[in-house]
C-alpha cells in the first residue's frame, strides 16, 4: 500500500491551517483520498477521542470524503532508559 503521512497537532485543526491542509489533501490525491486521524499526542490528558473527532470533522469540512479515526492507543507504557 502506498500513501502519505502528514503530521499535525490537534490545535492545528482550525484557523490558518485550512490552506496548507487543503493543499495536503490535493497533493495526496484529492477529495477521494483516505485520511486517517491517529490522535496519539492527546493521550496523557485522556483527550485522544475528542481530539481525533475534531480532526475528522476538520478534514471533512475541508472536503475530504473518506476520513476515519484510528484510536491506536491501548495504554500508556512507562519507558525505562536506565
Amino acid at each position: 500500500m502506498r500513501g502519505y503521512i502528514f503530521l499535525e497537532g490537534g490545535a492545528e485543526f482550525g484557523g490558518q491551517m485550512a490552506g496548507p491542509d487543503k493543499r495536503a489533501i490535493e497533493l495526496a490525491g484529492g477529495s477521494d483520498v483516505q485520511v486517517s486521524i491517529v490522535p496519539t499526542a492527546a493521550f496523557p490528558d485522556k483527550n485522544h477521542q475528542r481530539a481525533g473527532q475534531s480532526g475528522v470533522r476538520w478534514f471533512e469540512r475541508l472536503g475530504a470524503r473518506h476520513v476515519t479515526l484510528l484510536p491506536l492507543i491501548d495504554q500508556l507504557q512507562p519507558i525505562n532508559f536506565l
